[in-house]
C-alpha cells in the first residue's frame, strides 16, 4: 500500500519536473548569456583565482 502512494506522488512529480526543465530550456535559449559570463569573469578576478595579467585581460574586455 505505501509503495502505491509513493508511486502516487512521486508521478506527478516528475512530471511536473519535466514540464519546469522544458520551460527553463526554452527560455535560457532566448537569453543573453553575455552578463552571466561578466559576472563569473568578475567573481573570479575578485577571488584571486588567475594570476594578475589575466585578471587585467578579463577586466578590459568587461
Amino acid at each position: 500500500m505505501v509503495e502505491i502512494a509513493a508511486m502516487v506522488v512521486s508521478l506527478p512529480a516528475f512530471a511536473v519536473c519535466g514540464l519546469v526543465s522544458l520551460r527553463q530550456l526554452r527560455l535560457s535559449q532566448h537569453a543573453d548569456a553575455l552578463p552571466v559570463v561578466a559576472v563569473l569573469f568578475g567573481s573570479i578576478a575578485a577571488r584571486g583565482w588567475c594570476s594578475a595579467d589575466v585578471r587585467a585581460r578579463a577586466t578590459a574586455c568587461l
